[in-house]
């Protein structure tokens, strides 16, 4: 157990944590949430031990060992699997295939294992790091966004590992999808505080949301009891009757302790400005193809058409063409063959995270956004910013001197300012936290434009396409549908072929036959979480039903007690009912495992 008392935590006259105190039992697997400089990656690395200790102490138990995914680079062997393999423990040594199985989970290939590290590019040395983590099987992992350098299938792969893993581990996350998956608890860090809750994100965000209603109505309340009493105070001090009143009230007003109104804490807003759009559809491709090498196409014969109301995201493996197709529908590329076609009076707006390295870096937020726009005013351009959440003096810092969020938000403000037709959007919710992440879907869903995006984030996947663009299985393929409706119906063909470390070529009956028991086991799984969630439900109707029957029958009120009885007869036949049912799903999932298994 991890046991943290009285923690504080300055950097300059900001304060991060304020006599903070919890702990982490065995086996618990929790996510920390806040917003962006609340102090979460301080946090692991006070934990880790890299970072001091303002006040407070840590407890950990003897011989405790703690694993962290390095950011550093610094690579001693000369292939991917030798230096994979340096995760491991002394006594593991000779268990190379656990290094294979990992580092083919990250998306590396067979043939990558003998490659220098050094040849690939930063994203890819992070997930070397973060398979000598996972393979060292340390008592507590810490893992600081590991999510930012994974594509979507490689972090399919690792919520699957997570959510087996053994021992405790602390992860930090904007991936609100896949922390829901992996945690068991969720810990948010607010108002200087931390709160830990059972559950996931929005169990934790509504906890806090709870407690500060309950606060304010407590503080109103307070406030207008004393109001009460100081009118009664000045109404009555003067007569001798009521003197032993008044000075009852002088005494309980004294014990009052005042209770400050919190600060409310401003919420970031997106809003895009559409144009009308007086044509069907805004872009046409037909029989689109580009390779960078000869013979060997990226995206061959694709075609689709954006029109008002569609998102369209394309989602793939890093490598296999996403970015590619958003550089040629922005026009930054050439096709080898075919046409993208794009109506005249079309306006689109552009982002991909380079963006921020165009911003000019001895300008000021307020400059780089006014000089974005000219026909805007400044006072608009300060409502942008405070829509951002730069306020006051925050709009004359230097861009030179902001963090990477803070970059990503500016870009998008630049972006917000133009009135448009279509958006193209890589990745446009890295370095945003979840917040952010958040008001940026509901900015997308309430844009009547189209748009285009990538995203390797399930949750904004889940919530914002309704059409797809998937590369998968060396090719892309344009289905209309959404995310879910995908994964019940087609699945990704990489994902369901890879057998361990290999790609096994299996018939197209076979994996037919494998998709239909996926697409059962998916569902089993959906219908087993409804199940727990309505067990929660009707297990706490039975509680207070009880307890209703209980009291009736010390009252001795026959038509409550028949009432109530009949009631908790219909409970428990309900709750019967679903943990029948529930067994009944758990039987089938473990002959879909093992049929799965044997495939």
């Amino acid at each position: 157990m991890i046991r943290v008392h009285q923690l504080q935590k300055s950097f300059g006259s900001q304060t991060l944590f304020s006599e903070v105190s919890f702990s982490v039992h065995q086996g618990e697997k929790v996510g920390i949430v806040g917003r962006n400089g609340y102090g979460k990656s301080t946090l692991l690395r006070m934990i880790s031990g890299k970072e001091s200790i303002e006040n407070g102490e840590i407890f950990l138990p003897k011989d405790y060992r703690i694993g962290t995914l390095d950011q550093h680079i610094s690579f001693s062997e000369g292939t991917i699997l030798k230096e994979a393999c340096l995760g491991l423990r002394k006594e593991e040594k000779e268990k190379i295939w656990q290094a294979e199985m990992i580092l083919s989970g990250l998306g590396f290939s067979e043939k990558d294992f003998q490659r220098d590290p050094h040849e690939f590019s930063g994203g890819f040395q992070i997930r070397i790091n973060l398979a000598k983590a996972l393979l060292a099987n340390p008592d507590l992992l810490l893992l600081d966004e590991p999510t930012n350098y994974l594509d979507i299938l490689s972090l399919r792969w690792l919520s699957r590992f997570l959510q087996k893993w053994k021992g405790e581990f602390l992860l930090v996350t904007h991936n609100r999808a896949f922390m829901d998956e992996v945690t068991t608890h969720t810990m948010i860090i607010h108002r200087q505080k931390i709160r830990k809750v059972r559950g996931k994100v929005s169990d934790a965000y509504q906890q806090i949301g709870t407690e500060e209603n309950v606060s304010e109505r407590t503080r109103v309340a307070a406030e207008k009891k004393k109001a009460k009493s100081e009118e009664f105070i000045r109404k009555f001090r003067s007569g001798a009757r009521s003197a032993g009143l008044v000075q009852s009230r002088i005494k309980m007003l004294n014990k009052l302790k005042p209770q400050d109104e919190l600060e409310k804490i401003s919420s970031i807003r997106f809003r895009f400005h559409e144009k009308e759009c007086h044509s069907g559809n805004m872009m046409m491709v037909n029989s689109l193809c580009f390779g960078y090498k000869s013979g060997n196409h990226l995206i061959e014969k694709l075609n689709f058409t954006l029109g008002s109301g569609d998102r369209i995201a394309i989602i793939g493996r890093n490598g296999a063409g996403k970015s590619t197709l958003l550089k040629l529908l922005a026009e930054e590329l050439s096709p080898l063959s075919g046409s993208i076609k794009q109506k005249t009076d079309i306006h689109r707006e552009y982002f991909v995270q380079s963006n921020t390295l165009s911003l000019a870096p001895q300008k000021s937020i307020l400059e780089e956004l006014y000089d974005t726009e000219k026909k805007v005013n400044e006072q608009e351009i300060r409502s942008l910013c405070a829509s951002l959440l730069f306020r006051g003096n925050d709009v004359h810092k230097k861009i030179s001197v902001l963090s990477g969020g803070e970059k990503s938000r500016v870009s998008l403000g630049k972006m917000m300012l133009a009135p448009t037709h279509m958006l193209l959007l890589d990745e446009p919710s890295n370095h945003l936290d979840m917040e952010s992440c958040d008001a940026l879907c509901d900015a997308l869903l309430e844009f009547s434009g189209g748009t285009i995006f990538i995203s390797h984030d399930e949750n904004i996947l889940r919530r914002l396409a309704n059409k797809l663009i998937v590369f998968d299985g060396g090719k892309a393929q344009v289905y209309e549908m959404g995310y879910d409706t995908f994964l019940e119906e087609i699945g990704w063909q990489e994902e369901e072929e890879k057998g361990g470390i290999v790609m096994k070529k299996k018939n197209k009956d076979d994996r037919q036959q494998k998709k239909e028991w996926q697409k059962h086991l998916r569902k089993s799984e959906r219908r087993a979480v409804e199940i727990e969630k309505e067990l929660e439900v009707w297990e706490g109707e039975n509680e207070e039903n009880t307890k209703k029957l209980q009291g009736a029958s010390q009252e001795n009120d026959h038509i409550k007690m028949r009432e109530y009885g009949e009631k908790a007869t219909e409970l428990i036949e309900g709750i019967n009912a679903r943990y029948q049912e529930l067994e009944e799903i758990l039987k089938k999932q473990e002959e879909l495992l093992l049929q799965l298994r044997d495939a």
